[in-house]
């Protein structure tokens, strides 16, 4: 009796779930983002920035870190003479996507922050490339933003000393 219960109950449950999905895909619409082209352009902008940083680094000999997954150029050592505390490469690795320059846009447009607009921005030398797109995003949408950045950084981040 129990085991009949346990399958009519998994039976409705699959049902409900097959219900719910197609419920879901049947009433959902595709809504773009008001500042979409502004999105691309930052994310466009800060992938030209990784670009530079790795040619850089190549032309005069900085080494790939070993922990830099995508050969982005942009992930750090896991020690140095600047380090502040250990750092996560994951998180590090995950930063270096450019498409965190559309979600500064994002914030920013949350915010409603207009061109022209100042803002304060707090710097980690632990995750250069979320400053490098918070800089891109704030070129795209105009703003002047005032700049407090630490010195030292934590592992994977910025703390090449060549560099």
């Amino acid at each position: 009796m129990k085991k009949k219960i346990y399958v009519l109950g998994s039976i409705f449950a699959s049902l409900l779930l097959v219900i719910t999905i197609a419920v879901t895909l049947l009433t959902s619409s595709k809504v773009e983002h008001k500042d979409k082209d502004k999105m691309l352009e930052a994310s466009s902008l800060t992938m030209q920035c990784y670009e530079e940083i790795k040619k850089y680094k190549i032309e005069h000999n900085i080494p790939l870190a070993s922990q830099d997954k995508y050969e982005s150029y942009m992930i750090g050592e896991w020690l140095s003479p600047l380090n502040t505390t250990e750092g996560e490469v994951d998180a590090k690795n995950t930063s270096v996507n450019p498409n965190f320059a559309a979600l500064y846009i994002s914030y920013f447009s949350t915010l409603g922050l207009k061109e022209g607009d100042n803002i304060v921005t707090m710097f980690s030398g632990s995750f250069p490339c979320l400053n490098i797109s918070c800089l891109a995003a704030c070129k795209v949408y105009g703003l002047n933003p005032y700049v407090m950045a630490s010195i030292g950084a934590s592992s994977y981040g910025a703390n090449n000393v060549d560099f």
